[in-house]
């Protein structure tokens, strides 16, 4: 993980949309191979997710991993790569607005995207999730919250799909700000 100016941190960022775009038009099933009997295209199935990309890690470990280098230098750190993971934590049912580190975060990352993306806009509330003891408040996406609602009991443990996409290291006070979003969960069965 390394510092980069805005300019070669916007360069990235279209690059990785580049990259995703590329991905998701070479696994969609083009509309010509869908015969006339076949469903409407409502109903073509999504392309398969690659649930292998995130490694089953914690969220202390990241942070662990991650914490030499951003309190190296206080400011905005961004990821080179994705990092992703699958965690097993304790569902709290607490919900919360963004708190105004990750608001700036998520606003700095959307603002940077050229073009722009919808992406960020599904972060809107942060959810407390408790690992080994320790208390986290992750973004997560607004459409999963009512699933974890109807899924999870409070004090439940769930696996959550989180993405890591920088940190704020404030100048001033030396706090950290995390950006851990959580993409997905799964329940145990």
């Amino acid at each position: 993980m390394t510092r980069m100016p805005k300019a070669i941190f916007t360069q990235y960022i279209r690059l990785v949309l580049l990259v995703v775009a590329m991905v998701v038009t070479i696994t969609l099933i083009p509309m010509a191979q869908v015969s006339a009997a076949s469903p409407a295209p409502t109903a073509t199935p999504k392309p398969k997710f690659d649930w292998d990309r995130y490694k089953p890690n914690t969220i202390a470990t990241l942070i662990k991993k991650l914490e030499p280098t951003v309190l190296s230098d206080p400011g905005l750190w961004l990821t080179k790569g994705e990092v992703a993971a699958r965690i097993v934590v304790s569902y709290t049912g607490k919900l919360r607005n963004l708190s105004t580190g990750n608001k700036n975060l998520i606003s700095w990352v959307k603002g940077s995207l050229t073009p722009k993306t919808r992406f960020f806009d599904a972060f809107t509330q942060e959810m407390l999730v408790v690992e080994n003891g320790v208390e986290y408040w992750l973004p997560v996406q607004k459409q999963l919250i009512s699933h974890f609602k109807k899924e999870v009991k409070p004090g439940s443990e769930v696996m959550i799909f989180i993405s890591y996409f920088g940190a704020n290291h404030s100048p001033t006070d030396h706090h950290v700000d995390w950006l851990f979003t959580i993409n997905e969960f799964w329940t145990k069965q």
